[in-house]
């Protein structure tokens, strides 16, 4: 689909869903349904406030993310900001993404690898 080629090509810096939805003159509701559906076939990952990536780039980031805790013990919102140079919003999205799925939990302003 065209449109999970948008968010493929998007990489680190993708696109709000609204901008998408935009581009390719879809309803709300049509554009949701697709969105779904790539998100049920583990196409796309959603992680809330509409900010959704590419399965792969998602797999990327969150190995960043277990790598540069493992070497320095945590990681905060600002150093995956820094990191991967997006904003801040896109940063926390990720970080309580990777908390909601138990690979990092919340220590002070930092995430830690969630103990198994």
């Amino acid at each position: 689909l065209r449109i999970e080629q948008v968010f493929e090509s998007g990489g680190y810096a993708t696109l709000p869903e609204e901008e998408v939805m935009l581009d390719f003159r879809l309803r709300p509701n049509d554009f949701n349904n697709i969105i779904t559906a790539m998100i049920e076939e583990k196409r796309l990952v959603r992680l809330g406030e509409r900010v959704t990536y590419h399965v792969k780039h998602m797999q990327a980031i969150t190995d960043l993310v277990v790598d540069h805790i493992k070497q320095h013990g945590g990681i905060s919102a600002a150093e995956l900001r820094d990191k991967l140079k997006f904003s801040r919003k896109y940063a926390v999205a990720i970080l309580e993404f990777l908390d909601s799925i138990e690979v990092t939990k919340r220590l002070g302003d930092k995430r830690v690898l969630r103990k198994v």
